[in-house]
């Protein structure tokens, strides 16, 4: 029998950041999902056995990909569902050679950090994002905070690149899934780039 209820709220919300006028619109778009129902994906997107092929198990590794943004190839990107943004490293944002690009300025409020420590924007950018091999590739803009704090990661994708993208994420088969035109596209994760970075880390500890 149950006995009660218990909502919560973790780690934040993007919509922190955002006006009030956004916050209802967003508020709009949460009444219209329960009224009409969440709409159905373009094509199904499953995972077997078979997407297990070269991932050590079990393992608790994050989810590291290597896809292009601009005219670069970035490695060492984590996918993390749990950010509300989508982060470029600056010490990354100086090394891909963006001529003409200049970052936004940024006045939203500060991120946070594990341990509530706040997180300053040095502005934001809009980049193209290319995912997946040939012919199932796709390409979508996406915006960056950049931020200059030091981190193993060169960029961190949110939920809002997953979004942008459709993913559909499987820690277990460290891969992701998204639709293109041609099907359905994938990205595997580098799960030995994942442990080299957890190693480096239990070193410094």
């Amino acid at each position: 029998m149950i006995q009660g209820e218990v909502k919560t709220i973790s780690r934040g919300s993007i919509l922190d950041k955002d006006s009030k006028t956004t916050k209802k619109k967003y508020a709009r778009q949460v009444y219209n999902l329960y009224q009409f129902g969440q709409a159905k994906p373009h094509m199904p997107m499953t995972f077997s056995t078979e997407d297990y092929e070269d991932v050590i198990r079990p393992h608790e590794d994050p989810l590291i990909i290597n896809p292009i943004i601009g005219q670069n190839k970035i490695w060492k990107v984590m996918v993390d569902t749990g950010s509300s943004a989508n982060i470029l490293f600056h010490k990354t944002y100086c090394k891909m050679n963006l001529a003409g690009e200049q970052l936004e300025p940024c006045n939203e409020a500060p991120l946070y950090a594990i341990g509530g420590h706040p997180i300053q924007f040095e502005g934001t950018i809009t980049l193209p994002v290319l995912l997946g091999k040939l012919p199932y590739t796709t390409k979508k803009l996406v915006k960056f905070y950049v931020v200059r704090i030091e981190s193993p990661y060169n960029a961190i994708f949110g939920r809002p690149f997953l979004s942008t993208f459709e993913v559909v994420e499987s820690i277990p088969h460290l891969k992701l899934k998204f639709p293109t035109e041609k099907g359905v596209g994938e990205m595997r994760g580098d799960q030995k780039t994942a442990r080299i970075i957890m190693l480096e880390d239990l070193e410094k500890d």
